[in-house]
């Protein structure tokens, strides 16, 4: 019930990136102010992205799943019973 289909996939790598938080403190005065903190933090960044084939589920089965059933049926049926005659229900 899948089929093989070519996918772009994301190529990741940890890279350590420097980021300025935000924070609150206080002034000579008592007055509010934002200073900034630089803090270096380890992400995953996306540098390329490369196809590969996969099995994915194949929707179109799944909503005509009694045909599929059936068709998957006489084709095991004609390799065990190669003389087997096969009739088509209306």
């Amino acid at each position: 019930m899948s089929v093989e289909k070519e996918v772009n996939v994301g190529i990741f790598e940890d890279q350590t990136i420097e980021k300025e938080i935000p924070y609150t403190s206080f002034d000579e005065n008592g007055e509010e102010i934002t200073l900034y903190r630089t803090v270096a933090v380890k992400e995953k960044v996306k540098i390329g992205s490369k196809k590969e084939v996969k099995n994915i589920i194949d929707y179109d089965i799944l909503n005509d799943l009694k045909n599929f059933s059936y068709n998957h049926l006489i084709g095991k049926l004609t390799e065990v019973l190669p003389n087997i005659e096969i009739i088509k229900a209306l």
